[in-house]
């Protein structure tokens, strides 16, 4: 009678010490298994891939258009690592030569000289009539344009940041022979809707369009030096 005893309290004791160890393991791996999915969720927009021996990182997919992302994985010449970051694109090469070798950074900003999501008005006047263009940008590569006369819009559409954009400015000359440097925004979703958005790229205080009014004929119109209101 005595050893039942002994057995049972024995058993009690073990039970007394097993219990709480599970059930603080069991609230460890509650925590960690509610933390996974939002440590995976911070890099789910993260890409890092290497392509033909290039790599490239975007630190954020969702703040550039699709059609960007997949220009840079097409394109992947003239660099051995680039990195985009909000409005950072960093090209990273190294060269060998006999004594060391050389890594060469070159940075290049994408342009937000138009404030996020804010409607920008631009006017001129082109033979006696008056036309307006409102651009809004809407991540780091997209423009959303209207051009409207003095009755109704014209066009309207979404024009998009070339991946290519680092390789130049698109340049002009205003009135006074004073030089214009740009950067251009595409409508490519198809002929009827193409459409070219120039932004002056220091303060976005002139803008220009091209549009096209008759795909088979060819035919484009070009508004030149919107000024900003």
């Amino acid at each position: 009678m005595m050893n039942k005893q002994k057995t049972s309290k024995a058993g009690l004791w073990k039970m007394a010490i097993i219990l709480p160890l599970l059930a603080l393991l069991l609230l460890f791996c509650g925590r960690k298994g509610n933390n996974a999915p939002i440590v995976q969720g911070k890099q789910f927009n993260r890409l890092d891939t290497t392509i033909s021996g290039k790599r490239l990182i975007v630190m954020d997919t969702t703040q550039y258009d699709p059609s960007f992302i997949k220009e840079l994985k097409e394109d992947h010449v003239g660099y051995e690592t680039l990195t985009v970051k909000e409005d950072s694109f960093i090209i990273r090469n190294q060269f060998k030569n006999s004594r060391r070798d050389t890594v060469v950074m070159s940075k290049y900003t994408i342009p937000t000289n138009l404030e996020l999501n804010k409607e920008i008005v631009f006017t001129t006047k082109n033979k006696d009539k008056s036309y307006t263009l409102i651009l809004k940008r809407t991540n780091y590569t997209n423009i959303e344009y209207q051009l409207k006369n003095e009755r109704e819009t014209i066009k309207s559409g979404i024009a998009k940041l070339q991946s290519s954009f680092h390789f130049g400015d698109e340049m002009d000359f205003d009135e006074n022979g004073k030089e214009i440097a740009s950067k251009q925004y595409l409508n490519l979703d198809s002929d009827l809707d193409w459409a070219s958005i120039e932004v002056e790229i220091h303060h976005a205080r002139i803008a220009s369009i091209t549009y096209c009014v008759d795909p088979i004929a060819k035919k484009f119109v070009t508004l030149s030096h919107l000024l900003r209101e």
